[in-house]
């Protein structure tokens, strides 16, 4: 399930970049750290996608507790995301979320606000991302983080 959801994401990247490519028409946000560390595409709700925020770190900074999951056979380690609602999740993705130009620098302490979920910039050139359940992950050089709130 997880591999088909990250392949929807992927897919929802891709059609998005189309779409404004065609239209000018935006239903995603693009932000990224100094250096392009950490880069994130938030999407709006619409009828085919839920709405959320995917980060990439940098491959070669992976260095986090979690294990690879046995299903996928794509890349995996370096793309989190969360809903609106539920658990952030690590996917299983062949690209990142990355677009490059059209992706805004977000320093420390700047925040991006999306359809149910909040992203911050923070120290060691990190992101932090949180949903409406309090739920996401903290992306950085030195730590990547899934952050599951108990209720």
């Amino acid at each position: 399930m997880k591999y088909i959801t990250s392949f929807l994401f992927a897919s929802a990247v891709l059609l998005c970049h189309a779409a404004q490519a065609d239209t000018g028409v935006t239903d995603f946000q693009g932000f990224h750290t100094q250096n392009h560390t950490v880069s994130c595409v938030g999407y709006r709700q619409s009828a085919e996608n839920p709405s959320f925020v995917g980060c990439s770190v940098n491959g070669e900074f992976v260095k986090h507790k979690y294990k690879r999951d046995k299903d996928c056979e794509l890349d995996w380690g370096s793309n989190f995301s969360v809903r609106k609602k539920g658990k952030a999740e690590i996917d299983c993705a062949g690209d990142t979320y990355a677009i490059g130009d059209e992706s805004r620098l977000l320093k420390t302490g700047q925040t991006v606000r999306g359809d149910g979920w909040t992203c911050t910039a923070v120290k060691d050139n990190g992101i932090k991302c949180l949903n409406t359940q309090g739920n996401g992950f903290v992306l950085s050089k030195k730590k990547q983080m899934l952050i599951h709130r108990k209720r």
